[in-house]
């Protein structure tokens, strides 16, 4: 999907080429099976925007590239351990690790791909205090997982679920950013915008990942649609129809139970108006990450990053 931007294209050759000569040892079974998910069909979207929020200051390939790999091996960590908890089957359209190498295996791998990714960072020479970016957004990630696994069955209000996805997804969205900016001397203004921008795109791109799951009948994105709703995991579509007709709850909560099914849901979402106003709050975020992203220095780099907002 980079084909089409040849100046991220190019960075994004070079990451691969580092992570692949960072995890290459023949002695370390954990490398294999790490490079194994690491070069599984992720997007890299998270990696792309440290180096082109970099690109609005003074880029040096030689200090970003282990600091977009820190974000990208951090972020692939955290798959491997949600894989363990929903004892899932596929991840990107091939078997889990879990499903592979069973469960002692892949929490080996998720922790070694944890440490790596602190090995990354501080191959960037960012200051202590810089840590702080990458410990926080670990430890809201762990807190967001953990919430969304205590509210399984349970359907948040929407204050809640805007938390928990802050957690689980838009903070590390924000620190990808913040640390590439950071990295290459910007301003701190400008840092702090990036920081916001990478916070609102997090949030439309997991809104958007949540409508993606109850859209469709169909496998979609190498995942099962309905998947959260099948484990128990609301998201805004389910909190908003609820929240508009509350008898439609036991519908949601039945899915698991193999009571409803797929097209039922689907009817009730867009009976109750959810899909709609799931899209409408979606494009809110996108607006506030445009309107952030405009305040940063303009160039081919945030010109990238307008595409990809539009995409979501």
């Amino acid at each position: 999907m980079w084909q089409e931007y040849p100046l991220i294209k190019v960075e994004l050759r070079a990451l691969e080429d580092f992570l692949e000569s960072s995890f290459s040892s023949k002695r370390n079974r954990l490398d294999a099976i790490s490079r194994g998910v690491l070069f599984a069909g992720g997007k890299r979207i998270r990696p792309a925007f440290t180096i082109l929020c970099a690109m609005c200051g003074k880029y040096d390939r030689e200090r970003i590239l282990p600091l977009a790999a820190c974000v990208e091996t951090l972020h692939t960590a955290t798959l491997v351990h949600d894989d363990i908890i929903d004892d899932a089957d596929l991840r990107r359209g091939a078997p889990t690790v879990v499903r592979e190498q069973g469960a002692d295996i892949a929490v080996f791998t998720g922790d070694y791909l944890l440490a790596k990714a602190l090995v990354f960072f501080l191959k960037g020479g960012l200051e202590d205090i810089d840590l702080g970016q990458i410990a926080a957004a670990i430890e809201a990630m762990c807190k967001g997982e953990a919430d969304q696994f205590f509210d399984r069955g349970h359907i948040p209000d929407f204050r809640r679920y805007l938390g928990r996805i802050m957690k689980k997804t838009a903070l590390l969205f924000a620190a990808s950013c913040t640390l590439g900016a950071h990295a290459a001397g910007c301003d701190q203004s400008v840092v702090r915008e990036a920081r916001r921008f990478g916070l609102y795109y997090g949030c439309a791109f997991q809104i958007a990942d949540d409508l993606l799951d109850v859209s469709s009948e169909r496998h979609v994105e190498g995942k099962p649609v309905m998947h959260d709703i099948k484990e128990g995991v609301f998201t805004l579509p389910v909190l908003l129809a609820a929240a508009r007709n509350p008898e439609t709850a036991d519908i949601f909560r039945s899915v698991g139970k193999k009571g409803a099914v797929a097209s039922e849901v689907l009817e009730t979402l867009r009976a109750t108006g959810a899909i709609d106003a799931s899209l409408e709050i979606k494009e809110r975020y996108r607006k506030k990450a445009l309107s952030h992203l405009s305040r940063l220095p303009q160039g081919e780099n945030t010109e990238i990053l307008k595409a990809f907002v539009h995409r979501i």
